[in-house]
């Protein structure tokens, strides 16, 4: 994600915006994702992070028909998928990151 927001440069945020939702946020909340961010360098306009309620965050990811896993230890299983969404939130397409280019996908960007 972080290649695709270099690739989009200055039009993170005006033509795209990636939006990145924690799939655990019993343990996510904005001081973590803020730490997050700022560690992973992708604390910059055009980027926005998402914690909230669990029930809210499995209703987010079911309009994607994705899980929210949680493994035998307790953690949650992370999603590698990654969709791009047109602007009144219809799925466009649909991504796995071994197999997604930066330069294809910042071009697919509306």
């Amino acid at each position: 994600m972080r290649r695709i927001a270099d690739k989009l440069g200055p039009d993170l945020g005006s033509i795209a915006t990636i939006l990145s939702v924690t799939v655990d946020p019993e343990h996510d909340g904005p001081k973590q994702l803020l730490d997050y961010a700022r560690a992973q360098a992708v604390d910059r306009i055009g980027w926005i992070l998402l914690t909230g309620q669990p029930a809210k965050v499995n209703a987010q990811m079911a309009q994607f028909n994705l899980p929210r896993e949680h493994e035998e230890a307790g953690t949650i299983s992370h999603v590698l998928e990654f969709f791009l969404v047109g602007p009144d939130g219809p799925q466009i397409a649909l991504y796995v990151p071994r197999e997604t280019n930066a330069t294809v996908l910042a071009t697919d960007c509306p």
